[in-house]
């Protein structure tokens, strides 16, 4: 099959001759091509321009930590997006037509036929995405900074710090399905549950941070939302036909920015937690109960002590003496 974009022509360079054109210097043009994966293919005409371009962001002032992370998050984005279209593009094109008999030089003409539609709008969807999304990014950033105590000040190149609500969620019982029902059947739910995630988190301003199977991990501006979402999704899945029930946890704390994602002892919590949790149940740390005070329809409910065994806080206990930053017994539930 083919998909390619890179048109193959013109001279290559070394890294040392590409950061000359470009005027960088070498260590920071080999920052960049690692962060852009480009492996150890010699550098086109492509790379140099992405070089230059980063020149012009260094000279409208932004820092070299903040530019090498910014390339690692757009390489890391557009693997992902590249990845989708090829492999899409091969299951539901090239597969498809391979079973309607088509081969030889009339699948790759039949293929090449629909991929040069397709490409120029990988383009405009490209633009699309990236300006709704920025515009979102936008408004939640004005949101941040309205709060003072939801960032920290940056010095240097130390990682921008955020206060956000953390929120896990998987379905229970999920391996032993695939077990018995089938690969197939498996990721027909959870391509279903993806999709619940996705409409419910939306609409509260939520990002799914990270995906493992079943496992979905997002940040929310704050826990009322977080609650509010995670009780829809659970309240959602629980009346789709032959779903696992879902579970989860909410927590309320700072979170180290870096790279596109998120780092921090808030994730540890948060994920302690969520492992703690029953089918059907979502429970809030302390921090979380505490922050998003009382919601309209939804109940807390204590759930008494609680031991989390952790990597570096050997346990901790869950009591109603818990300071913000621990556990909390409180299960919220819709009246």
């Amino acid at each position: 099959m083919e998909f390619l974009f890179a048109d193959g022509v013109g001279p290559t360079y070394s890294l040392a001759e590409a950061a000359g054109i470009a005027g960088l210097d070498p260590d920071l043009a080999r920052r960049l091509t690692e962060a852009a994966n480009t492996g150890d293919d010699p550098l086109d005409r492509h790379d140099v321009r992405m070089l230059r371009e980063a020149r012009v962001a260094l000279e409208a002032g932004l820092p070299e930590a903040a530019l090498v992370q910014l390339v690692r998050a757009y390489a890391d984005a557009q693997t992902r997006v590249a990845e989708a279209e090829v492999h899409l593009f091969h299951f539901y094109v090239h597969e498809r037509l391979r079973a309607a008999g088509v081969s030889g030089r009339e699948l790759r003409r039949s293929g090449r036929s629909v991929r040069e539609q397709l490409l120029p709008v990988v383009d405009l969807l490209l633009s699309y995405f990236h300006r709704r999304a920025m515009m979102r990014a936008v408004r939640e950033d004005m949101l941040l900074h309205l709060d003072r105590g939801s960032t920290r000040p940056v010095e240097t190149d130390r990682p921008v710090q955020l206060r956000l609500a953390i929120v896990f969620l998987d379905m229970s019982s999920y391996t032993p399905i695939t077990e018995v029902m089938g690969d197939a059947v498996a990721a027909r739910i959870v391509e279903r549950f993806s999709e619940l995630v996705h409409e419910t988190a939306a609409r509260s301003d939520g990002r799914i941070v990270d995906r493992i199977g079943d496992a979905f991990l997002l940040v929310f501006p704050d826990p009322r939302a977080a609650i509010r979402s995670a009780l829809e999704i659970e309240r959602r899945a629980a009346a789709e036909p032959q779903f696992p029930a879902v579970r989860g946890a909410v927590h309320w704390g700072d979170l180290l920015y870096r790279e596109g994602g998120y780092v921090g002892g808030s994730l540890n919590t948060a994920s302690r937690v969520a492992t703690q949790a029953t089918p059907h149940q979502i429970l809030a740390t302390a921090a979380a109960r505490n922050e998003a005070g009382s919601l309209v329809g939804v109940t807390f409910t204590p759930l008494g002590e609680r031991r989390l065994k952790g990597p570096r806080h050997g346990c901790l206990r869950c009591g109603p003496g818990t300071s913000p930053d621990g556990p909390s017994p409180d299960g919220p539930r819709p009246r």
